[in-house]
């Protein structure tokens, strides 16, 4: 008979022929190399600007009182466009974002995935009493505003290159995304990432470059936005990741 330990550590999923497909949960918890692609439209551009942010982190799996949730710590991000300016995520920017731990949902093959991570709202440049019904700041001098990079600049800071010209912009987001996984097997989870995260332009040097809410759209297809988790062998932290970065995402 199974006990209530391996009961608690296995989730049946129903296939679409209502077959049993079973997910040894106790195979997925542990950390994972984490690396997503998240793909955008700029509608304020007149949908001529597209965009992508590649992100690299360390994913948990752990038990909880029975239940699968999931931990999230960014270490770098980088930014690509279709346009001659360069951007640049600082690492103090992007290991700022410190997701809520997020309890995993189990779906079925007719859903098309086999653990969903919902959103967390996180807000990253602002401090949110609650994140999820607070409506974004309109302006830097916004109480909620904070200095989360350390910086000494309202929000967090991307530095912009583009020719001779060089740039600061000053950002408030909220950051929200959620997963659709897939378990290939105990050491590699892909899917899709869905962001309808919200950003605000708080500032920037030169002046010129400021211009409000600068919101882009995820593009459509989601398939340009996938994730690849693949098993750590060990406790790494960011720094050890990112040095071993080509080896787990050739």
């Amino acid at each position: 008979m199974m006990s209530k330990l391996s009961t608690a550590l296995t989730l049946v999923i129903l296939s679409t022929q209502a077959q049993a497909a079973v997910i040894d949960v106790g195979q997925v918890v542990g950390h994972y190399a984490h690396y997503d692609v998240v793909a955008y439209d700029d509608p304020q551009l007149l949908g001529t600007m597209r965009s992508k942010v590649i992100t690299f982190g360390i994913t948990e799996f752990q038990m909880r009182d029975g239940e699968l949730v999931e931990i999230d710590t960014f270490c770098h991000a980088e930014h690509e466009s279709n346009l001659p300016v360069k951007s640049e995520v600082p690492d103090s920017f992007t290991r700022a974002i410190v997701p809520r731990v997020a309890t995993i949902t189990v779906g079925d093959s007719a859903q098309g995935w086999d653990l969903w991570r919902p959103e967390t709202p996180t807000g990253i440049g602002i401090r949110f009493t609650d994140p999820l019904t607070e409506v974004m700041p309109k302006d830097s001098k916004d109480p909620r505003i904070s200095d989360d990079d350390g910086d000494g600049h309202p929000g967090v800071t991307v530095f912009l290159r583009s020719g001779p010209i060089r740039g600061q912009l000053y950002l408030a987001r909220r950051e929200r995304f959620a997963y659709e996984l897939r378990v290939m097997t105990p050491d590699l989870i892909v899917g899709l990432v869905h962001d309808q995260s919200e950003q605000l332009v708080l500032g920037s040097r030169p002046f010129f470059l400021s211009h409000g809410h600068f919101n882009p759209v995820q593009h459509s297809d989601l398939t340009s936005s996938p994730i690849t988790l693949r098993r750590l062998p060990g406790h790494y932290d960011c720094d050890t990741l990112m040095q071993e970065r080509a080896l787990w995402f050739p």
